[in-house]
């Protein structure tokens, strides 16, 4: 008889950023950049597995507890919500979208998502991108009346 083995793998990554999907080689991001992170998991069991809920560690911005919008699309406007059932060898992928804030500036963004049954799970984490610092200079044009120019 086959012993009945139950298996999840979830596999997090950068789907995109501004919506370009050529992500493969991201150092940095910017701030009000819009990342697109696509969320793979896969059944790599023998038995169905139920109830199957997706967490995901960033939030949706710096001052919220809530945690980032699944999506069942890439452009990322049909919500999913709700918990699904993965029969052996199938998988499911969602997506959620991060735009990096001020708040950001400085640090480097990680993001991990973890699917489970509340029996088996699995997590995985996307690489560390950096986000960029903005500087912004004001210069203020006087003309030759030593008054400001408007």
């Amino acid at each position: 008889a086959t012993k009945n083995v139950p298996g999840l793998s979830v596999n997090k990554t950068i789907y995109s950023i501004n919506n370009d999907t050529n992500v493969s080689s991201v150092q940095s991001v910017n701030v009000d950049d819009t990342i697109v992170y696509k969320i793979e998991v896969e059944n790599t069991g023998n038995v169905t597995l139920s109830n199957i809920n997706i967490s995901d560690t960033l939030k949706k911005d710096s001052t919220s507890d809530s945690a980032l919008t699944l999506y069942s699309d890439e452009a990322c406007t049909t919500e999913f919500s709700e918990t699904f059932s993965l029969a052996p060898n199938a998988s499911k992928t969602l997506y959620a979208k991060y735009t990096v804030t001020a708040a950001d500036a400085g640090k480097e963004l990680t993001n991990s998502a973890t699917a489970s049954n509340g029996t088996i799970s699995d997590t995985d984490e996307t690489p560390a991108v950096p986000v960029k610092v903005q500087h912004t200079i004001t210069v203020n044009v006087v003309n030759g009346t030593g008054r400001r120019a408007f």
